[in-house]
């Protein structure tokens, strides 16, 4: 019985110490249960955590390219500071889990910045070419910027450190193309109203061999913009000033080649609009682009040779639209502040094709832009609000000028005779624009009288010339006659054979003549007596416009009118006024042409 119980004894001992046991390989499964889910815990918050750091590298590396796209350099080096700090903040990290994936992925960032903004440099200059009328706004600024981030964050050793130079260079040769297409136009110059300038080669006078060569230079500089991801520095630095003013050259050629071939116009537009193209409307379906004023100029230019005032009627709604937009951003931005370099840029745009319509006579079109600019509170210069008076007076459109053949015959333009100041300054100005000489006179007055004759009495142009020649001694030198044939070049059939024509020889009098002429018709003596504005050689368009409203009001011209009807009385010994009066000659004979 003892021995059965001791067994029991010792089976209750062994249960319990078995239990005993079986608890602490609970306890200790569940100990090592809890170490695995903290350690589980522990790297799934520390991966969440290098998410979160890698969302910021992926996020600041993306801005860095974002600023550098919208030409924003001062932003790009913050954030490249700011992925710096995130990488120093994963070293730090690396350090103490022993690891080096914060590492790793930051160097793969940095290294990243370079293939991204060489890509974007691509990006820019495909958009640019490719949309031709809808550049990128931010085209050659944004690939400038592309390169000082390339120069900012290279690093020794880096595949593009050693070209830091010729980056450098491309950065210079960029800028001066940036600069270019600031400028209001790059080619023609209308600081002089009315007047262009074409730097050299003029392109209106490019001959075929010279625009083919100019157009292949081109195209083989485009190619190798394309492929600016490949060597950013060849690249960048095709696109400097010559690239600009060059494709603006071939637009104004094309503009004014012969015959107007729409095509080849279209694609040197498109390489002008590349980067020259910096402003936009917003409309309802997104935005609507303009060129600047060269190319609005061009394309005005254009029309108007091919097919006058009715083809250019085609391209006003867009040249409406296009000055209203500026129009708007002269004052949208500026609170009126009109030393604003955004008012000065817009004004100037404005100011710069309404000289351009006055060289192309769109004068009505001129009007509009000026009115408009007025509606809008934009400040017109002084010049140009005078402008806008005299085109609403009406006065531009019937100023004409003349091509006359050097010849011995005196060649006049009648319709001058009723011009002022305006008229005179309109046609001068012309004059200097289409670069011509003045080859013929301009009437500035002119007299007609019917003098009554006696029955049967005939009248010798002979006597009459030998009286005049007898009449201008009385001047001392100061006017001499000749006798001339003359020609009206704005009329047809109006000529004047064995005409007189004085020229005077005094400073006061200087560029003015005088011009003779009398032919019987029945029993009538028509007389005319014409003043005239004649040029001088050498002379250039401001001269001969102070001659000629100096001559327009010379008052010793009247005076020199009665002295030629006195020789004529002289000659003829009629019973009647030239003036016209009805009092009769005395009993005695005495003449009364002049009282």
């Amino acid at each position: 019985m003892s021995g059965f119980l001791g067994l029991i004894f010792i089976c209750v001992i062994a249960y319990y110490a078995f239990k005993m046991m079986m608890g602490v390989g609970e306890k200790n499964r569940a100990e090592k249960e809890m170490q695995e889910q903290e350690r589980l815990k522990a790297e799934r918050e520390e991966q969440q955590r290098f998410n979160a750091w890698k969302a910021n590298v992926d996020k600041t590396l993306d801005a860095i390219i974002e600023k550098c796209g919208k030409n924003n350099l001062q932003e790009a080096k913050k954030q490249y500071s700011m992925l710096c700090s995130l990488g120093e903040q994963g070293r730090q990290k690396d350090a103490s889990l022993m690891t080096d994936r914060y590492g790793r992925y930051y160097e793969a960032a940095v290294a990243a910045i370079e293939s991204r903004l060489k890509h974007l440099m691509k990006d820019k200059v495909a958009g640019s070419l490719d949309k031709g009328c809808y550049g990128d706004y931010y085209g050659l600024p944004s690939i400038k910027v592309a390169l000082q981030m390339l120069l900012h964050t290279m690093q020794p050793g880096s595949s593009m450190y050693s070209q830091r130079e010729n980056i450098e260079k491309a950065i210079e040769q960029i800028t001066t193309g940036i600069e270019a297409t600031l400028k209001t136009t790059t080619v023609i110059n209308l600081d002089e109203y009315g007047i262009p300038e074409f730097s050299s080669p003029n392109p209106l006078e490019m001959s075929d061999e010279e625009a083919s060569q100019l157009l292949d230079s081109l195209v083989s500089r485009e190619n190798q913009a394309r492929r600016i991801a490949e060597d950013c520095c060849a690249g960048a630095s095709i696109l400097n000033e010559s690239f600009i003013s060059d494709s603006t050259r071939l637009m104004w050629y094309y503009a004014a080649k012969t015959p107007f071939d729409v095509h080849a116009f279209d694609n040197a537009r498109r390489l002008h609009n590349a980067f020259t193209q910096s402003n936009y409307a917003k409309e309802t379906n997104g935005f609507r682009s303009f060129g600047n004023t060269e190319e609005l100029l061009a394309r005005l230019y254009a029309n108007n040779k091919v097919g006058g005032q009715s083809i250019v009627k085609l391209e006003e709604p867009y040249a409406m639209a296009w000055i209203d937009k500026n129009a708007i951003d002269c004052t949208k931005y500026t609170a009126f502040d009109f030393n604003s370099p955004f008012y000065l840029r817009y004004a100037n745009w404005c100011f710069t094709l309404s000289s351009g319509l006055a060289w192309l006579e769109l004068y009505d079109l001129e009007k509009s832009l000026l009115s408009t600019l007025m509606a809008r509170k934009v400040q017109l210069p002084a010049e140009l609000q005078e402008r806008l008076s005299f085109l609403q007076s009406g006065h531009t459109k019937n100023i004409r000028l003349f091509e006359v053949a050097d010849g011995s015959s005196f060649a006049y333009d009648s319709s001058s005779a009723d011009w002022k100041s305006e008229e005179f300054a309109v046609f001068f100005r012309k004059l200097a624009m289409k670069k011509m000489q003045m080859n013929y006179s301009l009437a500035l007055d002119n007299w007609t009288k019917s003098i009554p004759l006696r029955s049967g009495q005939q009248v010798s142009k002979d006597e009459i010339h030998e009286e005049l020649q007898r009449m201008v001694r009385d001047f001392d030198g100061e006017v001499t006659c000749e006798k001339v044939d003359a020609y009206a070049v704005d009329l047809e059939n109006v000529r004047y054979e064995d005409a007189t024509l004085f020229r005077f020889t005094s400073e006061r009098s200087r560029c003015v003549t005088v011009l003779f002429f009398c032919e019987k018709y029945g029993r009538n003596l028509n007389v005319t007596v014409m003043t005239l504005f004649t040029p001088e050689s050498g002379m250039d368009s401001n001269m001969l416009e102070r001659y000629a409203i100096a001559a327009k009001n010379n008052t010793y011209m009247e005076s020199f009118r009665e002295s030629i009807l006195q020789a004529l009385d002289d000659v003829l010994k009629v019973e009647k006024s030239i003036y016209g009066d009805d009092e009769s000659a005395a009993s005695n004979g005495a003449r009364n042409i002049i009282d």
